[in-house]
């Protein structure tokens, strides 16, 4: 089912503008503040299927972008922009953590825990709201804490807030949990946006 959902983006995706970031009326950006006395605070666990919710709400937005684009009759002539389109990304994470979700209960390595977190901070329209979730595995033998997969909500845009205070979120988390080594390795190998930004982010 989510395979046919993502054929139906990809073949419509030179139809969508990326989904519009949360504004006030007046037209100012809504920002949002990390926890900057606890950073770890801002993260929230979440179970499987609430993560899996999430993700299919965006996915949902998503849809309804499309049907409106659709609808006004804008067409967009470059195919370069299939590249460029802000949700491309977030429609393939979102893919690819549906099947990961698929997996995890048919085959469960022991010795490995996933874990779900949301990233969480508080907003200055009087309300928290998740912006990004968080798929961690867990080795119990080497105590390593791996970045899995991070996945933006299509709302998101750096104006509302760094993504680098989501990395310092983690590194604090990691940090509380005392054992654990956090890797970065295979977010980095899969996401080379993030890489790109958060290594150079303090160059």
């Amino acid at each position: 089912m989510i395979y046919k959902i993502f054929l139906f983006f990809y073949l419509n995706i030179l139809n969508i503008n990326s989904l519009r970031p949360h504004q006030f009326n007046n037209g100012k950006w809504v920002t949002f503040k990390p926890n900057k006395d606890n950073l770890s605070k801002d993260l929230v666990n979440l179970e499987p299927g609430k993560a899996s919710l999430i993700s299919k709400n965006w996915l949902a937005n998503i849809i309804l972008e499309i049907q409106a684009e659709q609808k006004n009759n804008k067409k967009v002539s470059n195919i370069n922009t299939l590249f460029d389109n802000n949700n491309l990304h977030i429609i393939t994470n979102i893919n690819i953590f549906e099947n990961h979700l698929q997996d995890t209960f048919t085959e469960k390595e022991k010795n490995e825990k996933y874990i779900y977190l949301g990233w969480y901070p508080q907003g200055n329209h009087g309300r928290k709201e998740i912006l990004f979730l968080i798929i961690l595995k867990l080795k119990m033998e080497t105590k390593e804490l791996i970045i899995q997969q991070l996945i933006q909500s299509p709302f998101w845009d750096s104006k509302h807030i760094d993504s680098i205070y989501l990395k310092k979120s983690l590194e604090h988390l990691n940090t509380n949990m005392n054992t654990t080594k956090l890797v970065y390795d295979y977010l980095y190998e899969n996401n080379i946006r993030i890489k790109l930004y958060w290594n150079t982010y303090n160059i």
